[in-house]
């Protein structure tokens, strides 16, 4: 730790501090993220998961933030766990909240390409992020809008068998219907939903899509801003690991309500409320489309990470972004 000097903090969760600070020797600016270690339980479960899958990860694919260190040290100065992280001046929730920086469909394309490269290399070692947001969702530059997928400190392998998942993950306004109706044996396409939500957000200049206060009030939200799920995705729900129970409540409490079978409609109404100019109508169309992928009820119907890759309003994106030390990446 004698080789860094922190500048100042720039964060706070409940298990860690993050700080700016300089490596002395090299002058890099770099973000270290203090544990807090507790002297009977010892190093936090979610930061021994974060660093095991960070080593994996962040090596393979430039847009996964690099972990660049870990330190452990006993001594009067330094006691405990910090991760040595690279920096990004801000992430895209600070982006969207600065109003002189109002985001066009390409850039949103370019941005969501890396963030959904990031999520197929997750999915394809096996490990699902289960926190994704604007927050977690740095901005490396802003030049070329190249940006790195963020704290892994919820991501779970999804080969460790385990008896279930908790459905109390992914930050509530990203969180897809089967967590909100409590399955514990969900897979990556609860990742998939959460870029959809961070997609919408994007295109509405910072404005959530569904900003629900807790966990009940998000799924109501859910139901009246994209209308009720099809038969076929109440069934789903249960195949899902859902609470059945709970499903069945809801079904009984819907019966009756005509759910829209286009949900392309209700999309483009929540992204483009008002008429737009012809230029941009095949672009936006594309868009909608996109988010509807992502945004299917059902985790068996919603788009895969590959898929979503395949879309056009993404494949049409090439991208030639290279690190600063020359790392290429799979794109």
């Amino acid at each position: 730790m004698e080789n860094y000097e922190k500048l100042e903090k720039i964060g706070e969760g409940t298990y860690a501090t993050v700080y700016k600070a300089r490596h002395i020797p090299s002058g890099q600016i770099v973000a270290l993220k203090d544990i807090f270690v507790n002297e009977d339980e010892g190093c936090p479960s979610t930061a021994l998961r974060e660093i095991a899958i960070l080593k994996e990860l962040s090596t393979n694919c430039t847009h996964i933030v690099r972990l660049l260190q870990v330190l452990h040290g006993e001594s009067s100065s330094h006691r405990g766990l910090t991760l040595v992280f690279e920096y990004c001046e801000r992430d895209l929730k600070q982006l969207l909240d600065d109003h002189s920086c109002r985001l066009g469909l390409d850039e949103i394309a370019i941005i969501n390409k890396q963030i959904m490269s990031a999520v197929y290399e997750c999915h394809f070692r096996g490990i699902i992020h289960r926190d994704i947001k604007p927050e977690n969702i740095l901005v490396a530059s802003e030049q070329d809008m190249h940006v790195k997928l963020a704290d892994f400190g919820l991501a779970r392998g999804t080969g460790v068998p385990v008896a279930g998942y908790s459905p109390e993950v992914v930050t509530l306004w990203y969180r897809a219907p089967e967590l909100l109706l409590g399955s514990t044996t969900y897979g990556p396409a609860v990742d998939v939903w959460a870029v959809g939500a961070c997609t919408a957000e994007m295109i509405r200049s910072g404005q959530a899509l569904i900003p629900g206060r807790n966990a009940d009030d998000q799924w109501d939200k859910t139901l009246k801003v994209l209308g009720v799920p099809r038969a076929s995705d109440w069934e789903d729900f249960i195949k899902a690991g859902c609470d059945e129970a709970r499903v069945r409540r809801e079904m009984f409490k819907n019966q009756g309500v005509v759910c829209s079978e286009d949900k392309h409609d209700v999309i483009q109404t929540l992204l483009y409320p008002k008429k737009r100019q012809h230029q941009q109508l095949e672009l936006e169309q594309m868009a909608v489309d996109f988010c509807r992928g992502c945004l299917e009820y059902s985790p068996f119907k919603r788009f895969t990470a590959q898929q979503a890759l395949q879309h056009p309003f993404l494949a049409r994106i090439h991208l030639s972004i290279i690190d600063t030390d020359g790392r290429g990446g799979r794109h």
